[in-house]
């Protein structure tokens, strides 16, 4: 039988975490070749090893061989751009590669050796060129976009004057076209805030002071590819008790501790007191605040999340040792895992 595909004891690993194992089967000439089977199982790891796809993870690797008409394309010298012109990956909906949007617009003029201005030049064409122009705002609304840059750090108070659409008419350009120029100038760095509850301010400020409100965060960590809620404390205090005035100081760092630690259940913790827990925060107020998020690929598989950092807190001591110091871990854990009324 013809075979246009032969694939033989092909491995992928994200990192340590293997996720093809030992894969040996031949994909039929002119026939349709199914491959089924539960959520996370390793099928799109194994469509996109067949035209070398995964090397744009730089935590993947693989071992093995992918034939094509004999050829193994993961033979060193092979040209990848040819093998993805020769075996394409249809998905059943558009996705971006691992990289920036703008880096996604600019591939296809990069890999066919267009050059940097004339890249940057391409990219403002194709934008320009866009559907996504004409209409898009009002069904999407870009004034719920907020920009977020280096420069100013992690602002999240919805200004209006910091929207998308606010950039784009400063600029005198489309909001897609405003984006776009705005990852040149940042390198890629800038990010574009979506809250999806919580815009007004106003309502906020009203529940920030009511007797029964209560702070905390709910999300147990999920969907972190696409919400990050760990720059709640820090924003608190940062923006809403030291910018706004809304609470004293100590008011609110007794919202985040003995208030929350009561309500909880936890009755060795949350205030400076003989015989409580020793888990204090230093803080430097003058510099208080928060950088952009990152995006890092540190989960098994090699997944992706967002990483809040904060300035300012100068040591974190958990059960009286310091945790971290200056931003930087210090190698210790003293902590323990917590249960109400312990």
């Amino acid at each position: 039988m013809q075979q246009s595909l032969s694939i033989r004891h092909l491995n992928v690993w994200y990192g340590e975490q293997q996720a093809l194992k030992d894969i040996s089967i031949d994909l039929p000439i002119n026939q349709i070749t199914a491959i089924i089977g539960p959520s996370g199982c390793g099928k799109s790891t194994f469509l996109k090893s067949l035209n070398r796809l995964l090397e744009l993870n730089e935590a993947v690797r693989v071992e093995g061989r992918v034939l094509v008409d004999g050829e193994n394309i993961y033979e060193p010298g092979v040209d990848v751009t040819d093998v993805r012109t020769r075996i394409g990956l249809l998905a059943q909906k558009p996705f971006p590669l691992p990289m920036s949007i703008y880096d996604n617009v600019a591939y296809g003029m990069r890999i066919h050796g267009i050059k940097n201005g004339s890249v940057t030049q391409g990219v403002t064409d194709c934008v320009r060129g866009s559907q996504y122009l004409n209409g898009y705002e009002s069904a999407y609304g870009y004034r719920e976009f907020f920009v977020l840059t280096p420069e100013r750090g992690a602002r999240y108070d919805c200004d209006p004057a910091d929207s998308l659409s606010a950039h784009a008419e400063r600029r005198g350009v489309s909001p897609v076209e405003a984006y776009v120029d705005l990852c040149v100038e940042t390198d890629g760095a800038v990010i574009l805030n979506w809250p999806v509850l919580n815009q007004d301010f106003g309502v906020i400020a009203e529940m920030l002071q009511h007797p029964l409100m209560l702070l905390g965060l709910a999300d147990a960590g999920a969907h972190v590819g696409q919400i990050l809620d760990a720059s709640q404390p820090t924003f608190f205090l940062s923006y809403w008790v030291l910018e706004r005035g809304l609470l004293p100081i100590e008011e609110g760092v007794r919202r985040l501790t003995s208030d929350t630690a009561a309500f909880a259940g936890f009755s060795d913790r949350g205030r400076l007191a003989p015989g409580f827990a020793a888990d204090v925060n230093v803080i430097d107020l003058d510099r208080l605040g928060l950088p952009l998020p990152t995006y890092v690929h540190d989960f098994p598989g090699g997944a992706g999340r967002f990483v809040q950092r904060a300035e300012g807190y100068r040591t974190t001591l958990v059960n009286g040792e310091p945790f971290m110091v200056d931003g930087e871990h210090t190698g210790t854990l003293a902590g323990a895992v917590l249960r109400p009324g312990s």
